[in-house]
């Protein structure tokens, strides 16, 4: 075997290992790891959805850096990810993220309030 024929076996197990934890992150498990306080269970689920787009693991890794469970806490990386879920509308990201903006940017404040609210959000 050639090595660059290894080689591109090597990436095609790691791509497909990649594909396959990304398949097994399930967010129910990782609801439930995060309400019995197995923050680093949790992350192991929440972060390959999050990644992938779902926004209501982008909100669940979000309040895991604004309050530093299973991570450093991190205000810029929670901000980050608050962002991500609020763009795809989801509506209580939305009201988190308008919340963090107040002291900050009334303007971009308001933005985030008012679109929560154009979805029924009180």
């Amino acid at each position: 075997m050639s090595a660059l024929f290894r080689a591109f076996v090597l990436t095609a197990l790691l791509i497909g290992a990649l594909g396959a934890q990304a398949l097994a992150a399930d967010f129910q498990a990782g609801v439930e790891a995060y309400d019995r306080g197995d923050y680093v269970a949790a992350l192991r689920e929440f972060r390959p959805l999050a990644e992938q787009g779902d926004a209501k693991a982008q909100l669940r890794l979000s309040v895991m850096y604004a309050l530093g469970q299973g991570v450093p806490q991190d205000d810029a990386e929670a901000m980050k990810w608050h962002h991500k879920a609020a763009e795809q509308g989801d509506a209580l990201a939305q009201v988190l993220l308008a919340f963090m903006y107040t002291e900050q940017d009334d303007a971009e404040a308001a933005k985030w309030y008012r679109r929560a609210a154009e979805q029924g959000h009180v």
